[in-house]
Formats: structure tokens, sequence, C-alpha cells
């Protein structure tokens, strides 16, 4: 099995799309086989692994990383200052 070690932060649908395909891939899973656990079509699968489709809603998203065993986590980049 081949070991790659995931971002700490994604930034865009691209990095995202890199993460899904690097875990699936990891888990030895075909993208039809993960798009068909989270309720998804293999063809917008495909589209997010390779980062064609960059509208694709939050709960969908949410859905496919948790197929693969991907936690999402929101963290602030900035934080503001007292006034």
């Amino acid at each position: 099995m081949r070991t790659t070690s995931l971002p700490a932060n994604v930034h865009d649908i691209a990095e995202l799309g890199a993460v899904l395909r690097a875990q699936r891939q990891r888990l030895q899973i075909t993208q039809a086989t993960a798009a068909g656990l989270s309720g998804v079509s293999t063809r917008l699968w495909s589209e997010c692994e390779t980062g064609k489709r960059a509208h694709v809603g939050l709960e969908t998203v949410i859905r496919m990383l948790n197929t693969v065993g991907i936690d999402l986590a929101v963290t602030a980049r900035y934080t503001a200052q007292a006034a």
C-alpha cells in the first residue's frame, strides 16, 4: 500500500481533490466504489478529484470526505484585534 501524508490545510478545490484522491487510493478503493458509498455519481467524484468541479455543496463534500475517513475542520486564519 502506498503511503502519502495529507496536507494540514486545504486552500482550494484542487487541493481538496488531491486529498480525496490520495485517501481513496490509500484505502485501495475505486472512484466508483467511493462515489457509490457517498451517494454521488462517479463523474462527480472524478471531477472533484481533478479539481474540475468547483461548485459542490458543503453537505456533499462532507459526505465524500466521511466516506474516505477524513474529518473536516475549520480554522480561523486571522483573529480580530481587541478594540
